[in-house]
């Protein structure tokens, strides 16, 4: 009888161990993961890869394995991968939310290393799939940078609007090529381009024609701001300018200019900001088709918005 009770006993322990731990385990595994959450906070998960996969890699100098994820934080990160009988890769490398993997090659630097990258040639041809994943993410990061070149370029028989990239796809420029007649046109179709990104952010060039207004302004103190302008380009025949009313706001005044005859079909609108001073008014900068933060700077951006919505 006693020994029935003591495996009663004994049985029922288990039942209440297996319960304990079936309550346990759940608990333990979700407290891992909120965790695991919280240490990844602002982190993003990127494969990392360095070929072949046998090099040591540090990231910022603490080991991480070869071909294996690891969680970084958004920004700049210094990458080293070595392996003997290769030259080592030691680089700086951006991460952001469009990376999915930070790769490279080493390259062999003595006959044990060329056995070596011939034995493990498929970790080669596998960093080329990476980078084929990262020039697909380049294109994402740019489109969403510069949302405008979605849209780009633009050829056609009356003008044509490209761009092209410096300083590693940090920075922009808009190229607009075209002739007198028809570089109005190529303004209001770039107007039509512009999504989140305002025209006046990007850095826009006008390669041709010339600007007919550079180098023209003569210094004057006249205090209304329209005479004002008038007077700056007096030089230029009455019949071949017209300065167009414009806006005040705070101690800007933003209008456009208009050049050339209809008849000659040399007719270019021109955007104009001038600012308020003690003894008049002063040019901003010389006047564009289009204003921007680079041809106009220290402009507040939403009097350059404003001024190329005329």
């Amino acid at each position: 009888m006693m020994q029935n009770d003591r495996l009663m006993q004994r049985r029922r322990h288990l039942l209440i161990t297996g319960i304990l731990l079936a309550v346990a385990l759940p608990i333990v595994a979700i407290a891992t993961y909120i965790a695991q959450r919280i240490n990844h906070a602002d982190k993003l998960e990127i494969n990392i890869a360095y070929a072949p996969f046998t090099a040591t890699v540090t990231i910022d100098d603490s080991k991480v394995k070869n071909n294996h994820k690891a969680w970084l934080t958004p920004g700049k990160h210094h990458v080293k991968a070595e392996l003997d009988g290769f030259s080592a890769v030691e680089e700086d490398i951006e991460v952001d939310s469009f990376t999915q993997n930070i790769y490279g090659m080493l390259t062999a630097n003595t006959p044990e290393g060329e056995e070596l990258a011939k034995k493990y040639a498929a970790d080669f041809y596998k960093i080329e799939e990476y980078a084929s994943i990262e020039s697909t993410n380049q294109a994402k990061r740019e489109q969403s940078q510069f949302p405008i070149i979605k849209h780009l370029p633009i050829n056609n028989s009356i003008f044509s609007i490209g761009y092209q990239f410096q300083d590693q796809g940090q920075e922009l420029t808009v190229n607009i090529s075209t002739t007198e007649p028809y570089l109005n046109s190529a303004i209001e179709k770039l107007k039509t381009l512009a999504e989140t990104k305002s025209l006046a952010e990007y850095n826009i060039v006008i390669k041709s024609p010339d600007n007919q207004l550079a180098n023209q302004a003569t210094s004057n103190a006249t205090t209304s701001p329209k005479e004002y302008l008038e007077q700056s380009y007096a030089n230029i025949e009455a019949d071949q300018l017209r300065v167009n009313e414009g806006l005040i706001v705070d101690d800007y005044y933003y209008t456009t200019i208009t050049t050339g005859i209809a008849e000659h079909y040399n007719v270019v609108t021109y955007r104009v900001v001038i600012k308020r001073t003690s003894s008049g008014w002063k040019l901003c900068s010389t006047p564009n088709p289009i204003l921007t933060i680079y041809n106009t700077p220290d402009v507040p951006l939403e009097i350059l918005n404003a001024a190329n919505a005329l």
